[in-house]
């Protein structure tokens, strides 16, 4: 099964093909601001670099957030695009979830992305495997309630993995709260998403391409504010 991969979700603009497991091209863009101008580019360049055309592509994957409001509106309206016109199947994949399945921990795995305010979205498994049919979003708290919000999810959380980009900005408080963790700041790239969205196209999890939305968690500060104006 080919599948092309798109992630505008970070600073990172990440674009795959795999056929099945198997990562056939990847281009990861590093420190970059303007998605809009580059991502057709890059998913040519990776459709050039497989001597592939993009009707030949089975289905499209793209993380859903949370994340960048402006890098997740990108992504969607290239891939809902796609998947309209070709008619081809795509799924949208949290980015929670794909920070925690790329994870071979035996323990609890959490994920956490910096929500700024000192906030972060979050959310945690003991099981890999229910993350392939997981339809919950995540939460968002405040970084100091992150030991209450894990002991009331988990029975115990001796052993514990953070990931997340989250973990680079509160690792001071991770240390904190959990001395015996593990962490892992890698950050995740189009082939992580890839590989959490084959298992969803084998059991044809699919996004309606019409009314596919991302995931925010939270309204952006613009809405933010307009909300204030309505109702202040």
């Amino acid at each position: 099964m080919l599948l092309l991969t798109l992630d505008t979700n970070t600073d990172i603009l990440s674009c795959s093909i795999t056929n099945n497991e198997k990562l056939i091209s990847e281009i990861n863009i590093y420190n970059l601001k303007n998605h809009s101008i580059n991502s057709i580019n890059t998913i040519d360049q990776v459709l050039k670099n497989s001597n592939l055309t993009l009707n030949e592509i089975d289905g499209f994957i793209l993380s859903k957030g949370p994340g960048s409001f402006t890098g997740l509106r990108i992504a969607f309206s290239i891939i809902k695009a796609f998947s309209y016109s070709l008619n081809k199947p795509m799924i949208s994949i949290s980015s929670l979830d794909c920070l925690n399945f790329r994870e071979n921990f035996n323990g609890i795995t959490c994920s956490i992305i910096d929500a700024l305010r000192d906030e972060i979205y979050i959310n945690s498994f003991s099981n890999k495997e229910s993350i392939i049919t997981n339809s919950y979003e995540g939460d968002i708290i405040h970084i100091d309630k992150i030991k209450e919000y894990l002991e009331e999810k988990h029975k115990s959380i001796n052993d514990i993995l953070f990931t997340g980009d989250g973990t680079i900005k509160f690792e001071t408080q991770i240390r904190k709260y959990f001395p015996n963790s593990y962490i892992n700041k890698k950050p995740i790239t189009s082939y992580d998403y890839a590989l959490l969205g084959l298992e969803k196209f084998k059991l044809n999890l699919f996004d309606n391409s019409k009314i596919s939305t991302p995931s925010y968690i939270r309204v952006s500060q613009a809405q933010e504010m307009l909300l204030k104006k309505i109702y202040d």
